[in-house]
């Protein structure tokens, strides 16, 4: 197995030598993340995932220096080479506050760790076999504006994988506090009725998901009907293709909700428009 190496402020270092103290992402989850997929040895939509990242940071009115994203980036980068990772994988950034103990900062800098994995895919792939999906039975969210990023705080989606993996689903749909679905346990959702997309509208709950936006821009780019909308469990019973969405897997189709089958035809050229447009 292969050394691997994490990017702590600045400097490499082998991930298995790192120690880190008692800091206020573990204390307090102060601090916001981002997972980018990475294709050919570079990372896909980086603009899209540094600005939500930065948004973020400034809604915890957190310091960002400028031109910091050129500089996250030559510290991605350098992780990726150093790892060797010239075809797909993954890659992390977390940053958070320094500072004290209490809920109260003292500081509004950061730190910041930046880790890669492979993946055995260099582009983005269609599942073969459709997913099978249900309803999440333990966890609805209230609509909240710090859910246009990615917080450190991700208890409702850990408790909806949990569930998951007890009850022998591939995903499960979850709702908003009003019973709409808004997100799955780890991707955005869009139905496909009729030759129109249908997800859930942000201010219902959904995920600001980078993937979700890229497709929208794209569809929209195309000329397809695309609407932003609550959505109901009799909408997914009757769509004809029921699609989740995130950074690292592109679309994955689901197969089987209920006693509802679906076709995959959206979701093949959805692959083959991520992957052409991978920059």
């Amino acid at each position: 197995m292969k050394a691997n190496y994490i990017n702590y402020n600045g400097q490499l270092i082998l991930e298995k030598e790192i120690s880190l103290k008692l800091n206020r992402a573990m204390r307090f989850g102060d601090g916001m993340f981002e997972t980018i997929r990475v294709i050919n040895g570079k990372p896909v939509w980086w603009d899209e995932h540094y600005f939500r990242l930065k948004s973020g940071l400034e809604y915890l009115s957190i310091k960002i220096p400028d031109l910091f994203s050129e500089e996250l980036l030559v510290d991605a980068l350098s992780v990726l080479n150093r790892n060797q990772l010239k075809g797909g994988g993954i890659l992390r950034i977390l940053i958070y506050r320094k500072g004290s103990a209490g809920y109260t900062p003292t500081n509004y800098d950061f730190d910041y760790i930046i880790e890669s994995d492979d993946l055995e895919n260099n582009f983005f792939e269609l599942n073969k076999k459709g997913l099978k999906v249900d309803i999440s039975e333990t966890v609805h969210i209230s609509p909240s504006e710090d859910l246009a990023f990615k917080s450190l705080n991700k208890i409702p989606y850990i408790r909806a994988s949990i569930e998951k993996t007890k009850r022998g689903f591939d995903d499960l749909l979850i709702k908003n506090t009003s019973g709409s679905i808004i997100d799955s346990c780890s991707s955005a959702v869009f139905l496909v009725k009729n030759n129109s997309f249908y997800t859930p509208k942000l201010s219902a709950g959904a995920l600001n998901s980078v993937t979700r936006n890229k497709l929208l821009k794209f569809l929209k780019e195309r000329t397809y009907k695309v609407y932003e909308t609550s959505i109901t469990t009799k909408q997914i019973e009757a769509a004809d293709e029921l699609l989740l969405l995130n950074s690292i897997h592109g679309v994955r189709w689901v197969g089987f909700y209920k006693k509802s089958r679906y076709f995959h035809r959206k979701a093949n050229e959805i692959i083959a428009i991520f992957n052409n447009n991978i920059s």
